[in-house]
């Protein structure tokens, strides 16, 4: 997953996957995490009927999350970004009828998006579901520089003092 995600985790995914392509010689392709879940959405059959948005929700503590608004059909509308949720953030979208609202960041939004027309679906990104969109970056040639790609981190890392000592 090139992200938006976990600083550690989508660091070190990406590390990975550069040594193993670098090593390899193959091309290496980045799919969003947010992505993964629209399609984990559609080929999982979670898309309720006459659904007119799906929106992926990644935790980003607290009331925010990343996020981006999808058709039904996996087409970004919205650039990516971290949201705070309140009851209005998704009013125009919920107004035309359902949304499903997926991700890890899903179930904590749902007591403060109030509405008939929001489905629910608490879950994690799966990496099967990351194929239809890397078979199309493949197909259409869209490839990373190894040396230089970098993972999308949407917020810069800020390091903590942990509040509990181990030693």
């Amino acid at each position: 997953s090139k992200g938006p995600g976990s600083y550690t985790g989508l660091r070190v995914g990406v590390s990975t996957a550069k040594g193993l392509c670098f090593g390899a010689g193959i091309p290496l392709i980045g799919v969003g995490t947010l992505d993964t879940l629209v399609w984990q959405a559609i080929e999982c059959s979670m898309v309720p009927e006459g659904c007119k948005a799906i929106v992926p929700m990644i935790d980003a503590r607290r009331m925010e999350v990343y996020t981006a608004v999808f058709s039904p059909e996996g087409k970004q509308l919205t650039p990516t970004e971290a949201k705070i949720i309140d009851s209005e953030t998704f009013a125009s979208c919920l107004g035309e009828g359902p949304v499903l609202f997926i991700g890890d960041g899903a179930l904590k939004c749902r007591e403060v998006i109030d509405s008939q027309n929001a489905v629910f679906v608490q879950c994690f990104p799966q990496a099967g579901y990351m194929l239809h969109p890397a078979m199309e970056a493949f197909e259409e040639k869209r490839f990373e520089d190894v040396a230089y790609f970098e993972p999308f981190y949407l917020k810069e890392f800020i390091a903590t003092t942990p509040k509990h000592r181990i030693f």
